[in-house]
């Protein structure tokens, strides 16, 4: 009803009759299910598996669902039928009740269906009240958006509520439908990398405050001989000043004599 994904079909359908048989296990496709090839009749040597029909020229199904809130109607729908040998699908979306017998048939493999829906059901303003799609990723993403959901593994959920009949382990349906994958081991190798690398950066810093405290004498000596080179540039700068003026003064003495 939800998902429409093909690896899910031979469990689906199975599961959600509330049992699963064997010889279903690889016999039971989407095809089968739309023409309802096998069944199983109760005779006297027991229990036999029938083929049903083999006709695909008529057959079609259509699954349908009307959810409602306090603030709107949405109805979901699928339909598959064959052209030819090949499998149709179309998904759809409507912002109203539908029901099948009142707005999807008579239906026809050309298209007729829809048109005449879309027809029945104009847009409101802007807004498509029917949204047909072709596969199913493009119906997963509008399924997201309309009931609010924030990942696919909800769809999920909403996809193992809908069929489901016989609750076996309520710890293995949370774990299986309401928890996120995750790969735990590659979790754990990348925290264990970042825990690692924030490690080595912890030990470059101790380094270089250690390399710092090194430098500290270093840097004072540097300072000091700094001071004084500076003071023995201002002494020789007395020298010259004071053998200049000495100079001068044994200038003027001989000039008075």
């Amino acid at each position: 009803m939800v998902l429409g994904r093909l690896l899910t079909f031979r469990t689906t359908y199975s599961d959600s009759s509330g049992k699963r048989y064997r010889f279903y296990e690889h016999q039971r496709t989407e095809e089968s299910y739309v023409l309802g090839e096998y069944g199983d009749i109760e005779t006297e040597d027991g229990r036999k598996i029938q083929r049903l029909r083999e006709d695909k020229s008529k057959a079609f199904s259509i699954i349908l669902a009307t959810f409602k809130n306090e603030e709107r109607y949405v109805t979901l729908c699928q339909v598959r039928w064959f052209s030819g040998a090949e499998l149709k699908r179309r998904y759809l979306i409507a912002f109203r009740p539908l029901t099948i017998e009142d707005d999807i048939k008579p239906f026809d493999a050309k298209g007729d269906w829809l048109r005449r829906l879309s027809k029945k059901y104009p847009k409101l303003g802007t807004k498509d009240v029917i949204q047909p799609f072709d596969g199913p990723s493009k119906y997963a993403e509008a399924l997201l958006k309309v009931f609010g959901m924030r990942s696919a593994k909800a769809l999920t959920l909403f996809d193992q509520t809908m069929r489901l009949k016989v609750l076996g382990s309520l710890d293995q349906f949370v774990r299986e439908n309401m928890l996120e994958e995750s790969n735990i081991e590659n979790d754990f190798q990348n925290l264990r990398s970042n825990f690692q690398k924030l490690l080595d950066a912890h030990r470059e810093m101790q380094k270089a405050e250690k390399q710092l405290e090194l430098l500290k004498p270093v840097k004072a000596k540097s300072e000091e001989l700094e001071k004084t080179a500076n003071e023995l540039l201002n002494y020789q700068s007395l020298k010259k000043l004071a053998q200049f003026i000495s100079f001068i003064l044994k200038m003027i003495c001989l000039k008075l004599k």
